[in-house]
């Protein structure tokens, strides 16, 4: 009897998983994926980057902890979220956050088509401004090429298709403001 309880349940749980994965499909059915050319002058296709990769990746950067201080008053320890210190680290991790999202992104988002070329001197010029990467690594090149060739209105394309707010965006967009 149990067994079949667990197994009834399970087929439950299955079926709801396959409906919110129903729904995603479809959502994403009329979406094209977007033919673009970066600044680098590489051309690319952005494609939708999965929901649970963007959450995965905003909750691996945690929030600093909050201090604590000794309230002499109270006699007792009392966490203080109103510290300068602690306020510029949250500040720290909401850009890291941003930039962790952005560039699960571009990495999982744009694709170079075939045969892209890094123009002679391209690695030599990030270098000089201190923008260091390994040259013998593939992936690592093209991700770097890709990073470095996408505009604000990629990085819209991309957030808008892979589901992310409006608002969020507007908010990414505005830490990045010089």
């Amino acid at each position: 009897m149990a067994g079949q309880a667990k197994a009834k349940k399970a087929r439950k749980g299955e079926e709801a998983q396959d409906a919110v994965l129903g729904v995603v499909r479809q959502a994403r059915e009329g979406e094209q994926p977007i033919e673009v050319t970066l600044l680098t002058g590489a051309r690319a296709t952005l494609h939708p980057v999965s929901p649970a990769l963007i959450q995965d990746v905003q909750v691996s950067i945690q929030n600093p902890p909050v201090p604590i201080f000794h309230n002499e008053e109270k006699g007792r320890d009392e966490e203080n979220p109103m510290d300068p210190a602690y306020l510029a680290a949250l500040e720290r991790a909401e850009v890291e956050r941003t930039q962790a999202v952005m560039d699960a992104q571009i990495m999982f988002g744009v694709e170079l088509q075939e045969g892209f070329k890094v123009p002679p001197g391209w690695a030599k010029r990030l270098k000089r401004l201190g923008l260091e990467f390994d040259e013998g690594d593939p992936d690592e090149v093209e991700f770097t090429f890709k990073k470095y060739g996408v505009s604000n209105a990629h990085l819209i394309l991309l957030g808008k298709l892979s589901g992310i707010s409006e608002e969020d965006i507007e908010r990414f967009r505005d830490l990045f403001r010089g």
